[in-house]
């Protein structure tokens, strides 16, 4: 037999059976080797039987980013582009955003409430990721740079803008938008 699917019991130790089904292949004059596994908790490669490694969810899909302010307050921009695009692999989401608008009202001149952009789902509390800004023409980044850090309460990012003392400490501030403008940011980060 070159390659073979085989439905196999495991856990039996309770008297109760799980079922997988294993799908194996063959070289020529070789053995049989276990290629991939589907289980209750999702889908291992190789020998690997642990839940923990299964990879339980893929997704590909759309959504539409939004320019928000820290706590909700009122920022409305007149948006003439909102395309957000997302993959996500088990718990890794990969994404990237365009966003263009022609005016903005609400929250302009607040100097106390951090600009924001919306993300298709929610960060793990204190995930590790990674979103760089690919295209700007509507936020004014002190000393023209710009750095994206992961929301812990929400699904979105801030920006951090470095200082003169090279730290990174500054977020800009929903007055730091221009009237119109277009911003592309891309990245990754972990979901629960």
């Amino acid at each position: 037999t070159m390659a073979s699917i085989e439905g196999v019991k495991r856990d039996n130790t309770d008297g109760n059976y799980n079922g997988d089904m294993v799908f194996k292949t063959r070289s020529h004059n070789g053995n049989n080797i276990t290629r991939m596994r589907l289980t209750d908790a999702g889908l291992c490669f190789g020998t690997d039987t642990a839940s923990t490694n299964a990879l339980d969810d893929y997704e590909e899909g759309t959504y539409t980013p939004q320019l928000l302010a820290s706590g909700g307050s009122g920022l409305t921009p007149t948006y003439t582009t909102q395309q957000g695009v997302y993959a996500k692999v088990g718990a890794i989401v990969y994404y990237s955003a365009e966003i263009d608008w022609s005016a903005k009202s609400g929250d302009n001149s607040n100097n106390t409430s951090y600009l924001t952009v919306s993300l298709p789902f929610t960060p793990v509390n204190h995930s590790w990721g990674n979103s760089t800004v690919q295209y700007n023409t509507g936020v004014e980044f002190d000393n023209g740079g710009a750095y994206c850090h992961h929301g812990h309460d929400g699904a979105y990012i801030y920006f951090w803008s470095p200082l003169d003392s090279g730290r990174l400490d500054y977020y800009p501030r929903t007055s730091n938008l221009h009237s119109s403008g277009s911003l592309y940011i891309a990245g990754v980060f972990r979901v629960a």
